[in-house]
């Protein structure tokens, strides 16, 4: 094994946990945005759905020029595609509500009696 198969081998593996750690990121946001008191205008949908569409093809150009084999690659970028996905969902469930008249993210907050 000479040095460029030992960088290929390391750049796969970081490559895999890098994009791993990615997909727990976006659970902060999620999270965010499925709080009742959330608001989707503080989000760009431009944004999310751009990461959805680079992810999502990412995945479509490793799946064709690797043989379409479903490897680690693979499953990592459709992972980031759905969590984007999942995103821009919220996103637009916030605006719809918003623009239902049903919004509530600008009520005052009320703490539950009992809570610190």
């Amino acid at each position: 094994m000479d040095w460029h198969d030992v960088y290929l081998a390391l750049l796969s593996a970081l490559f895999v946990f890098w994009n791993s750690v990615r997909i727990l990121t976006y659970v902060p946001t999620i999270r965010k945005l499925m709080h009742p008191a959330a608001s989707g205008r503080d989000y760009s949908l431009a944004t999310w759905g751009a990461w959805v569409c680079s992810n999502g093809f990412f995945a479509l150009y490793l799946w064709e020029h690797g043989g379409r084999r479903l490897d680690a690659m693979v499953l990592l970028n459709c992972g980031n595609t759905l969590m984007c996905l999942v995103t821009c969902y919220f996103i637009v469930k916030l605006r719809r509500r918003s623009r239902a008249g049903t919004d509530t993210s600008h009520a005052p907050h009320r703490t539950p009696a009992g809570a610190f």
